[in-house]
């Protein structure tokens, strides 16, 4: 392969403005500055004393004892459950969500409403969101126990 060189001259005029200002000797200053700063880490302070943790110590309930602990109450939470179940379907009996039957956009509240209750009246009530909700419960569990049966897989497949 042949060596190619070029050589060539180059005129270059520098054009000086017309309007200059002097710098002055604190603007110098910035030119010269490089940005860096003194860094000074914040003081550490003292978390933890040891007397103060040694006085308060507690040994941990054992599993058994917060087992057992946890036992006692159960029934009081159900109850308390209960009744604000009991609450909700209380506050929650007038409410109705009714909906145009004709509209197309609600073809499938239609749809839905007419497999599970046996018929669109364009109205739903708080029974039966009710009745819709223990009815996913009943498929979850026969869902968990098909699965359980087959091996992880629902309907062997």
């Amino acid at each position: 392969m042949a060596l190619i060189s070029f050589n060539a001259d180059m005129k270059i005029k520098v054009v000086y403005p017309q309007l200059t200002k002097q710098m002055s000797g604190s603007d110098k200053n910035y030119l010269g500055q490089t940005g860096t700063f003194k860094y000074e880490p914040r003081p550490q302070v003292e978390t933890a004393q040891a007397n103060n943790t040694e006085v308060n110590f507690s040994p941990s309930t054992s599993e058994k004892d917060r087992f057992n602990k946890l036992g006692e109450n159960l029934d009081d939470l159900i109850a308390q459950a209960e009744k604000v179940e009991a609450a909700y379907r209380k506050r929650a009996e007038g409410v109705v969500v009714e909906y145009d039957v004709t509209d197309a956009n609600n073809e499938s509240i239609v749809d839905a409403e007419n497999t599970l209750f046996g018929g669109a009246s364009g109205k739903i009530t708080y029974a039966m969101y009710e009745r819709i909700l223990d009815f996913e419960d009943k498929i979850n569990k026969w869902i968990s126990h098909q699965s359980i049966i087959n091996d992880g897989k629902l309907n062997s497949v």
